[in-house]
């Protein structure tokens, strides 16, 4: 007999489900029984047109919003993260979208409870792809 019962789950159900929206998560790690780790996944593609990605249409404010909804629907487990890609945004700071860019960042960055760090960033072209971790750091929302 096993002294831990780890089970990894991808589209989770959550037991508390927050809202119709709400009711799974990516990736979840249960270890005997209780909610150790959830992982939201998240791609936030801009509208710009580069060779290889599609051309996506959705507002970035819209995914913005839905990537620290993501985050918040994990709060039951004991350790909470999401990944996130944002692409493409222009590598030039005179470029007129530049500080729609920043903007979007400081939105992510500046959300209470949640902690988020660059883990990379690849340039393509003129552009940039980052790629953030979040955790929640504080479980009272």
């Amino acid at each position: 007999m096993n002294e831990y019962d780890i089970q990894i789950q991808l589209e989770y159900e959550l037991k508390s489900k927050l809202s119709k929206r709400g009711l799974t998560i990516d990736l979840a790690l249960i270890c005997n029984d209780i909610e150790k780790i959830g992982l939201e996944l998240k791609i936030i593609p801009t509208n710009y047109n580069i060779d290889g990605f599609d051309n996506k249409a959705k507002r970035i404010t819209n995914i913005i919003a839905d990537f620290v909804y993501d985050i918040e629907k994990t709060i039951d487990f004991e350790y909470s993260y999401s990944l996130a890609m944002i692409f493409p945004f222009p590598l030039d700071k005179s470029h007129r979208n530049y500080s729609d860019f920043e903007k979007q960042e400081f939105r992510m960055k500046n959300t209470s409870n949640i902690e988020v760090s660059i883990l990379d960033e690849i340039s393509i072209e003129n552009f940039i792809n980052r790629y953030y971790l979040s955790l929640v750091s504080d479980k009272t929302f």
